[in-house]
């Protein structure tokens, strides 16, 4: 099975995607036998270099969004790193025309963000996962697949390229509402609003374009179908040891140390509720396979 990747080059020294990254890698080839792709808009580097070493495909790509993403968060809200966010979230976007463009006839191929670590062999427990467009789980409450996370997702490839045309032209439209500090969420309508919890849709890059996208119908059932929760576990929910992935969903494991320090950096507060004892279990594990590639 195919499993892609987006990363967008950038100096932010905070977070350190790169690392991220390669144990996302790391961790894959270890545990899977996924045949590893990375979208990678950026030029040539010792991370490309390494990528490739490690047999994976690197796909050099920008997102057809760019320029707009630019205008939004450097011109109008100034925000440099909202830049490098945006430009790497909407990469995947591109998958279904890339595996078009480059003559792979896949039904199906899984996209995780770089922040994840393989406990699993996925790929057969994958394969019996055949959604109508994509499957997902749910982000903060895993009860709750209507506040989906686009983190982990199975792509039906075919029939997402049916959409392709119509998705695009939806995220450039409504472009502005998914930019977080841009534009206010988006609430259904009155009736809806109430009847599905209040459902409203935030603003988080290209998760809220599917939120919305593919659920314009309100009161009925969303278009994606259920991942199960032990493929995209975010460390908050609890133990993550049995988990096939987990994903770093909020503080990131290189930022363990951080959480345990008497002075949390003031970008980092609002994650504290997040460093659970599940997030620093499956934090040990990450540091541990970080260790272990950079011995390598």
């Amino acid at each position: 099975m195919k499993c892609f990747f987006a990363f967008k080059e950038s100096n932010d020294v905070n977070h350190a995607y790169d690392q991220l990254l390669k144990v996302s890698v790391y961790s894959a080839l270890k545990n899977t036998d996924l045949d590893l792709y990375c979208l990678f808009d950026g030029q040539p580097s010792e991370t490309t270099q390494w990528l490739q070493k490690k047999g994976v495909t690197v796909i050099y790509r920008r997102t057809c969004f760019y320029d707009k993403i630019r205008e939004i968060t450097i011109e109008k809200i100034k925000n440099p790193d909202y830049l490098n966010i945006g430009a790497g979230a909407f990469l995947r976007v591109e998958i279904p025309a890339i595996m078009l463009e480059l003559g792979f006839d896949d039904d199906y191929v899984l996209y995780t963000d770089c922040d994840v670590m393989f406990q699993q062999n996925v790929a057969k427990s994958l394969s019996h996962i055949k959604p109508r467009y994509f499957a997902v789980a749910p982000e903060f409450h895993i009860n709750n697949y209507r506040r989906m996370n686009s983190g982990v997702m199975v792509m039906n490839v075919k029939n997402l390229l049916r959409k392709d045309v119509a998705f695009r032209k939806f995220i450039a439209d409504h472009l502005g509402e998914f930019i977080p500090e841009y534009k206010e969420p988006v609430r259904a309508p009155l009736v809806a609003y109430w009847l599905n919890g209040r459902l409203r849709f935030y603003p988080t890059w290209d998760q809220s374009a599917y939120q919305r996208f593919f659920s314009q119908n309100w009161l009925g059932s969303p278009s994606w179908d259920k991942l199960p929760p032990r493929f995209n576990w975010k460390p908050y929910w609890g133990d993550g040891s049995k988990a096939d992935i987990v994903h770093f969903h909020g503080p990131k494991p290189n930022q363990a140390g951080l959480f345990t320090s008497n002075t949390i950096p003031i970008h980092l507060q609002s994650l504290i509720p997040l460093a659970t004892p599940g997030y620093f279990q499956s934090s040990r594990v990450w540091n541990a396979m970080w260790e272990a590639l950079s011995d390598g």
